[in-house]
């Protein structure tokens, strides 16, 4: 039993976590995870599943990522995105490749990506009560290729 304040500040919530390790054909191991947010009397409130692959595995581009499929820190995001867009992308391209990983551009400040999650969706966030969302911030040469890149939250 925890508290889930985004569902009662009195009421604890029960919450359940499957977890499965599995190897794909091409030995690409991978984990499903499963969390179920169940009321004290057993109404659901949430229910996420994910698809994870490890760091290492999607660095070498054995998989592609998105946003909602890879926990990790911001220094791995970055080294991610690093790899497949520093001297690569120009501009228009880096904001096609971020709207594909599902981030949008910020209305207020130039070269800055937001991917937004919605904390009363996502389990981990909700629980925390922390804004889960990642900021991209880009810079670009002066032939308007990507130069640096940076996540953070």
């Amino acid at each position: 039993m925890v508290s889930d304040l985004i569902y009662s500040k009195q009421k604890k919530v029960r919450l359940i976590g499957f977890s499965k390790k599995c190897t794909a054909l091409d030995g690409v191991e991978y984990e499903w995870q499963v969390a179920v947010t169940l009321t004290s009397d057993g109404k659901p409130l949430l229910h996420q599943l994910l698809l994870l692959y490890t760091f290492e595995d999607i660095l070498s581009e054995k998989r592609d990522y998105h946003f909602e499929r890879f926990y990790g820190s911001g220094k791995e995001f970055t080294k991610l995105l690093a790899k497949r867009t520093v001297g690569l992308l120009n501009k228009n391209e880096f904001d096609l490749y971020m709207k594909e990983l599902g981030a949008e551009a910020n209305e207020y400040v130039d070269n800055r990506y937001v991917y937004r999650i919605d904390n009363r969706n996502n389990t981990a966030a909700r629980l925390a009560l922390w804004d889960a969302s990642r900021n991209v911030i880009v810079k670009y040469d002066k032939d308007n290729l990507v130069s640096w890149v940076k996540v953070g939250w």
